[in-house]
């Protein structure tokens, strides 16, 4: 089991609390709404999740408030914000949201928790899955490394500090385009620091909160190679595995916009996860196929 797993497990939970069944009502509600309304609104929570995961909601509602007198979409942005509940639902999601990102600075805590943030009202199953989690974090050995770099040399927390800066809002995925250019960046301006672990932790943190994210809403790509997948082909990069699968189209393989976490059984039952970079619907005369590439992070396994 891995840090992944647990995350997807912790997502999963967190629909059992009363916090998470009142976001899922609201969205049973929400999506009573016309389609071409509610497409709109959740292709804009999906495309900033991975830096906001459950506060993409209000966020995404802040954005079509600063675009409600555009000329062009203006009229669009309208019929969106009257979506019957939909400030609701970003009401119903901050409570998640605050719980999710203290518990991802916990998970990084050797201690063991008895209690777990209050935002939301926390199941002995969750606090079992966050100590659960702890391990699996504790186990990849990187907050040690950290902090015997941050105590050694005079220059790590200011590296920090320009990492996060050179981060700004924008919504980073880990090993984006944007994502390696200011790890390439920040190894110019720090060469004797060890940028890896800041890049490592930072990453880390984003695919914990992110995969609680997609869990909780479903949003898991779940694909079984010995029924789903047609070509399989892997190659080594940088520490990670590139994956690539043609598969046949399931329910959750034909939305280009759901989640970016891959959930792929292989034939030998041993389970993976990979953070999916592209996905492409394919048609030809004899087939229809879909093609997945993703991200295998060692340390998240």
């Amino acid at each position: 089991m891995g840090i992944l797993e647990k995350c997807e497990k912790i997502g999963i939970a967190l629909r059992a609390t009363n916090e998470g069944q009142n976001v899922l009502n609201c969205l049973d509600s929400i999506n009573k709404s016309p389609q071409e309304q509610t497409v709109e609104f959740f292709k804009l929570i999906n495309t900033h999740y991975t830096k906001v995961h459950f506060y993409s909601v209000q966020n995404a509602i802040d954005i079509l408030k600063a675009n409600v007198n555009n000329s062009i979409l203006g009229a669009l942005v309208k019929n969106i914000l009257s979506i019957d509940d939909i400030y609701n639902f970003a009401e119903l999601n901050l409570p998640l949201g605050h719980f999710v990102e203290k518990l991802s600075a916990l998970s990084f805590d050797s201690t063991v928790k008895y209690q777990l943030p209050t935002d939301i009202g926390v199941t002995p199953e969750l606090i079992r899955l966050s100590n659960a989690l702890t391990v699996e974090c504790q186990r990849i050995n990187l907050i040690q490394q950290f902090h015997i770099e941050y105590q050694t040399n005079p220059q790590f927390l200011e590296a920090v500090k320009r990492f996060d800066n050179l981060r700004g809002t924008k919504p980073i995925v880990p090993f984006s385009r944007d994502d390696r250019q200011i790890v390439k960046s920040l190894k110019k301006e720090y060469p004797d620091t060890r940028v890896e672990l800041l890049h490592s932790l930072f990453s880390i943190l984003t695919y914990i909160k992110c995969a609680i994210f997609d869990s909780f809403y479903d949003n898991v790509v779940e694909i079984h190679e010995l029924d789903d997948v047609v070509f399989r082909k892997e190659k080594r990069l940088n520490g990670c595995n590139v994956i690539k699968l043609v598969t046949n189209p399931t329910i959750k393989t034909l939305n280009p916009n759901n989640g970016w976490l891959l959930k792929l059984h292989n034939s030998d039952n041993h389970v993976m996860y990979a953070q999916i970079f592209h996905k492409k619907i394919q048609f030809s005369q004899t087939e229809f196929t879909i093609t997945i590439e993703g991200l295998i992070h060692d340390c998240l396994q």
